[in-house]
């Protein structure tokens, strides 16, 4: 395998790097302690009056959402207010392999050896650091790797998603050539479910960069490509979280990621 090619796999998982379960130890273009606003450096101090905020709300039957609000509140003000993953944190799904092609920037298809099997193939991204965030990027899909009739290929983005036994649970925006637009579709259930008609667009193609700009809110995903936005997308706030990039007969090439905190929805 060439240098700088990382797979899924026992061999694999010896040579990895350590993998994010917070994007501050890796971040590659994390914004220095001075630039923060004033009131994030008082986040030390204010930190007692947020954990109360949690045992209080603990303590009232029914009031989980207030404990969440005061970690999220208090992650807010505790964390960078933006990170660039380095392309080593991302985690192959399955039998992918990821080609880091920079330190922040990287390529995701499936095994050559699996040719075009109906598998699942991917990347993942834990975001430990945010409760809400956003997601600036650039990517380019190659395909299809495969002339299988009706196969397909495209790749698709979602949050809040976990990864279990390596098949993703997430519910995603799925880039589609073939159907010539964006799908909003939930995986694994819905991956080959029919339906899903596509919001057209001219930004949907191969061989070109296109700009994401993904704004995860509390149970909501707003997602805008190359300026035009796509309808938002309800997410399962309670999933996981990590950032899922599912590829199929195809392979996505994923560049300049900065993801942003934002204030949390209360």
């Amino acid at each position: 395998m060439p240098p700088g090619t990382r797979a899924a796999g026992p061999a694999a998982r010896h040579s990895q790097r350590t993998p994010a379960v917070s994007l501050a130890g890796h971040a590659a273009g994390s914004d220095a302690e001075a630039r923060k606003p004033a009131w994030r450096r008082l986040a030390g101090w204010a930190a007692p009056l947020l954990l109360g905020a949690v045992l209080v709300s603990f303590a009232v039957p029914g009031a989980h959402n207030g404990a969440r609000a005061a970690a999220c509140l208090y992650r807010y003000a505790e964390s960078p207010a933006s990170q660039t993953p380095a392309s080593s944190d991302w985690m192959p799904i399955g039998a992918s392999v990821i080609t880091d092609t920079s330190a922040s920037s990287f390529s995701v298809r499936p095994d050559p050896a699996m040719g075009a099997e109906d598998e699942w193939f991917g990347a993942s991204l834990a975001v430990a650091s945010y409760c809400d965030y956003r997601i600036d990027f650039r990517a380019m899909l190659t395909g299809p790797l495969y002339p299988v009739p009706g196969a397909g290929y495209g790749y698709a983005i979602g949050c809040r998603g976990k990864v279990i036994n390596g098949v993703p649970a997430a519910t995603t925006i799925q880039y589609d050539p073939p159907f010539r637009g964006l799908r909003t579709v939930d995986i694994p259930a819905g991956a080959n479910a029919p339906g899903f008609n596509p919001a057209l667009t001219d930004s949907v193609d191969t061989g070109r960069y296109h700009h994401w700009v993904i704004t995860v809110r509390g149970n909501q995903m707003q997602a805008v490509l190359d300026g035009r936005p796509y309808r938002p997308v309800d997410l399962d706030a309670r999933s996981g979280n990590q950032i899922i990039i599912r590829v199929w007969n195809s392979e996505a090439w994923i560049r300049d990621m900065k993801i942003s905190s934002i204030q949390p929805a209360l």
